[in-house]
């Protein structure tokens, strides 16, 4: 467990101090800096890398508490664990380098969004008119409703066919479904429960969205699944969250948005060449 824990932390401290590393290595008494609180064969340990270790620890193992010593002592047996990394030239290993390649880009992208979106705030009236808008998109998609349905699964629809043939004849849905359906809902009588439209494949929302409470589909409804008839039990329209209970959400929405949108004009603006051939299907 220990192992694993040095090897994660390694990970997104390795570096932090790989160009420092190679920067002291060059020097032949290199001189450490005023906020050093170790130094390793010649490598500092700053007090800026040895808080920001701190806060890693603290988050990966968060019931375990350690002084500051023992946090410092740690510190350096992961900076000697990189030292003899490089020394046996594990870090010229392709697979190496691109883990330190990631590490760097994740880090950077992090510190341009924490400074883009540092101090940012949201009017009250941007709130309000966001929430009001997202409502609204939210009724015209009908993602306000909520259904209770039933619905029998067979195989061919040819089946789905004998099945509406033997609803219209005045058998009962429930006891067809236990007797026809291959859904585990089966045992059920095809019983679904309350759902929204967002819940279940496309063209089985479509379906139940046309019909009306009471009625069942007259033609089979095919999915990914197979075919179904299905019956619409009751539907009930949701009532929406208020704004303050809205309020967290939408201002993380406003913030992926203001980011999505900055990384686009970023996108505009670079010259961006794929060159990697098409994508390979799985297996193939």
């Amino acid at each position: 467990m220990r192992h694993r824990f040095l090897t994660a932390v390694f990970t997104g401290l390795l570096l932090l101090g790989c160009q420092e590393q190679e920067n002291h290595a060059e020097s032949k008494v290199p001189t450490p800096p005023e906020n050093a609180v170790a130094v390793v064969n010649g490598v500092p340990i700053t007090e800026d890398l040895l808080k920001l270790y701190a806060a890693v620890y603290k988050s990966t193992r968060p019931k375990a508490k350690a002084s500051r010593r023992e946090l410092l002592d740690n510190l350096i047996n992961l900076v000697l664990l990189a030292q003899d990394a490089e020394q046996k030239g594990l870090d010229k290993r392709p697979e190496v380098q691109a883990q330190l390649a990631f590490q760097r880009i994740n880090i950077l992208a992090s510190a341009d969004l924490r400074q883009l979106l540092q101090g940012r705030t949201f009017s009250e009236e941007e709130l309000k008119k966001t929430y009001e808008r997202l409502v609204s998109q939210a009724k015209a998609k009908g993602e306000e409703k909520e259904y209770k349905a039933r619905h029998i699964l067979v195989e061919t629809r040819e089946e789905a066919e004998q099945v509406i043939k033997a609803l219209e004849g005045g058998k009962d849905f429930a006891e067809l479904a236990k007797e026809h359906s291959i859904d585990p809902s089966a045992k059920k009588g095809g019983d679904l429960g309350w759902f929204t439209a967002k819940q279940v494949v496309k063209p089985f929302a479509e379906a139940v969205a046309k019909l009306k409470p009471g009625a069942y589909t007259k033609e089979p409804v095919k999915t990914r699944f197979g075919w179904h008839v299905i019956l619409l039990e009751k539907e009930r329209t949701l009532k929406p969250p208020t704004f303050e209970e809205s309020k967290k959400s939408i201002e993380a929405y406003l913030e992926s948005k203001m980011v999505n949108e900055y990384v686009q004009k970023l996108k505009e603006k670079a010259d961006i060449e794929i060159t990697s051939g098409p994508e390979r299907k799985e297996g193939s």
